[in-house]
């Protein structure tokens, strides 16, 4: 038979506690998402209105990116290592390092 369960009130302050945990928990999640959006949207200061604003994809090596479009962008003036030659690594790191990408290669 399905019945009532009387609870004590120590276990009704741990239910309520953890159910507040878990709100907590849930809010800061999802503030981080939301918080992660508007600044990946949000121009940089010093940006130009009538600049291109576009989105990184990913970085191919220390000199070369491809857009969202998947338009490669080559650097004007730098020249890096391909991936597979001796530095290569680190210049495709230290370029990844300066932008935001959403999926890193």
């Amino acid at each position: 038979m399905y019945g009532y369960q009387n609870f004590s009130a120590a276990d009704q302050r741990a239910s309520l506690k953890r159910l507040r945990s878990l709100s907590t928990l849930a809010a800061v999640i999802l503030w981080s998402a939301l918080n992660h959006i508007a600044i990946a949207n949000d121009r940089a200061a010093g940006v130009p209105e009538e600049a291109k604003w576009v989105k990184v994809d990913g970085v191919v090596d220390g000199d070369t990116i491809v857009l969202m479009d998947k338009t490669r962008v080559r650097l004007h003036g730098i020249d890096t290592p391909e991936r597979d030659q001796p530095y290569g690594k680190q210049a495709t790191g230290a370029l990844d390092a300066l932008i935001e990408t959403q999926d890193p290669r």
